[in-house]
């Protein structure tokens, strides 16, 4: 056989490197590029702290009344209108209906055909809507001011839904 000798060099020891090269007294603490990183992480911080800090405005309490009335409540009318949401089914039909009453808020109502509800209001940019679901059709929903209808739809299909909305600010009967 013959005699063969493998030479094996290990590498030697390298000095280590900072991960950084130390900074240079020309060069600026922050880079320009750092600055938008900096302002952000204050607009975060600005942001956080309002709206930790500040009661009414960005975190109100769940049974508190705003302090300003809503856009839809705005009394501009001497005329009190009486609003009328009105859902027809076969009677005793059961159905479902969501409505929006006198101060915008939603309510709900389960129970047999035909079902209605009358809501007076003063504001002329009262917000009106109602949706009614039932098993089978058919199935309307009218609302009506003054009793003149300004809005309403019919399903006659299985599983029927209707939605009726007066749009807020729309020209109500005079």
């Amino acid at each position: 056989m013959a005699n063969v000798s493998v030479d094996i060099k290990r590498p030697e020891a390298q000095p280590k490197r900072p991960l950084r090269r130390p900074r240079r007294h020309h060069e600026p603490l922050l880079r320009p590029q750092d600055g938008a990183y900096l302002t952000i992480a204050v607009l975060w911080i600005a942001a956080a702290t309002y709206v930790l800090t500040s009661k009414d405005v960005a975190l109100p309490a769940g049974n508190k009344e705003p302090k300003q009335p809503p856009l839809a409540s705005l009394s501009l009318s001497s005329n009190a209108k009486n609003v009328t949401y009105e859902v027809l089914a076969p009677a005793g039909q059961k159905v479902s209906v969501s409505y929006l009453d006198e101060k915008a808020q939603t309510q709900l109502f389960v129970g047999p055909a035909p079902w209605r509800s009358i809501v007076t209001t003063r504001d002329i940019g009262f917000a009106a809507g109602v949706t009614a679901l039932s098993e089978n059709g058919p199935l309307t929903c009218r609302i009506k001011v003054d009793d003149q209808v300004v809005d309403e739809k019919t399903d006659d299909g299985g599983d029927p839904s209707v939605s009726c909305n007066l749009v807020g600010f729309q020209k109500l009967p005079i």
